[in-house]
């Protein structure tokens, strides 16, 4: 058996002058027994690696996210093999702070996917081997920033015909394929009816397993068609830059995810959930009582997936929830200029982001849909349902 963990976003955006090899030995010395009993070590690197003033942070919607050289103390310390480049933030600081980020990873002997020099890298597959086993791991991300072009560096965007070609290539070269998802709506914790969808027809292109994050909360996780689908496993390092978030909310907990690969069978998982705690100096694995709370919520969340009248209904809340985003539907001749100015092009930003994510779009398709419908009040009552389910046990 070959046992593969993998952990979702990191982010130093908000701490990166303190996150050195000192600080990640104590963060981190509840995750030594789990990093060592494993055979490879996958997580998100959810910002790029650069010293200050590298770059510049581009036009977007959202933080431009970045940490400091340093930083890759985290990824040494959880003894990664293969960090995930494929989120929305990795071009935030344009082509230099990406050529930062590639060299400091080589620079440590960690591998990576999801991201490169140019959209045919990102899409590259990396592969943990072992005792004669080799298992494929494809990182894709929905498309809002910061992608890779045919001649451009970034981050794998999403395009399911470019995946389904990947996931069948490397089907001929590997005993199992897992594509590794940075994407849904952030901070619900019920993903919506397209990601359900999307998910599981990944699996029907060849997929043997899909494991998610983007979200900033947990979410369930189902078996189908034999195949594991995990939706998202929340936050794994990553402080609000905000103002001080309460302990037991959401964005301080997740999971790990292990995979277990054996040849010629189905492939099993366990979770592993944890608490970031002690002012986000300790990410605590938690036991007894307090993980079986969680794994009871989680339990939970992944039953609601196999309801979809349920999904349905709280989606029409989420989306209700989340209607202010209807304000960014806006077009503008200015909009058609060769070269935009920054204040116009700035501007621009929200709206191409609401269209063309994949997660934002289906959310205000949906809302227009239910609309147009006449079914808004339904939604409105169904709000306080979703509303508990965003409560932690605790």
């Amino acid at each position: 058996m070959v046992n593969v963990i993998i952990g979702a976003d990191i982010s130093t955006q908000s701490n990166k002058d303190i996150v050195d090899a000192e600080f990640c030995k104590t963060l981190l010395r509840d995750m030594t027994p789990v990093t060592d009993k494993a055979d490879f070590r996958i997580a998100n690197l959810e910002n790029v690696l650069c010293e200050e003033g590298t770059g510049a942070p581009i036009i977007k919607s959202g933080p431009n996210l970045y940490g400091l050289p340093k930083n890759i103390s985290f990824l040494n310390e959880f003894k990664t093999d293969c960090a995930v480049l494929a989120n929305n933030h990795f071009g935030d600081f344009g082509d230099e702070a990406i050529v930062s980020t590639l060299d400091i990873l080589k620079e440590n002997k960690i591998a990576k996917i999801g991201g490169g020099m140019n959209l045919k890298e990102a899409y590259e597959a990396w592969y943990a081997e072992k005792d004669g086993m080799k298992i494929a791991f494809i990182a894709v991300c929905e498309n809002e920033f910061g992608g890779a072009k045919e001649n451009k560096p970034g981050s794998a965007g999403f395009d399911l015909k470019l995946l389904r070609d990947r996931i069948v290539e490397e089907k001929a070269a590997a005993d199992f394929v897992v594509v590794i998802f940075h994407g849904g709506n952030e901070y619900n914790p019920v993903p919506s009816p397209a990601v359900i969808d999307r998910y599981r027809l990944i699996i029907d292109c060849g997929a043997d397993a899909l494991v998610a994050m983007h979200t900033h909360c947990m979410q369930g996780f189902e078996t189908y068609e034999g195949k594991p689908i995990i939706y998202s496993m929340g936050n794994f390092f990553f402080r609000k830059m905000s103002d001080k978030v309460p302990e037991h909310s959401p964005w301080n907990f997740g999971y790990l995810t292990e995979l277990h690969f054996e040849k010629g069978k189905d492939i099993t998982f366990d979770v592993i959930p944890y608490a970031l705690i002690d002012d986000g100096k300790h990410l605590h694995v938690l036991d007894g009582e307090q993980k079986e709370k969680i794994l009871a919520y989680l339990d939970k969340l992944s039953a609601v997936i196999q309801d979809r009248k349920e999904v349905n209904r709280l989606f029409d809340a989420w989306a209700y929830s989340m209607r202010g985003l209807a304000r960014y539907l806006a077009y503008k001749p200015e909009f058609e200029a060769s070269e935009l100015p920054e204040d116009v092009h700035r501007t621009l930003a929200p709206t191409r982001n609401v269209l063309s994510c994949e997660a934002h779009n289906h959310l205000l398709t949906h809302l227009l849909r239910m609309e147009f419908e006449g079914r808004v009040s339904e939604a409105k009552a169904a709000m306080s349902d979703l509303e508990a389910l965003k409560k932690l046990p605790y």
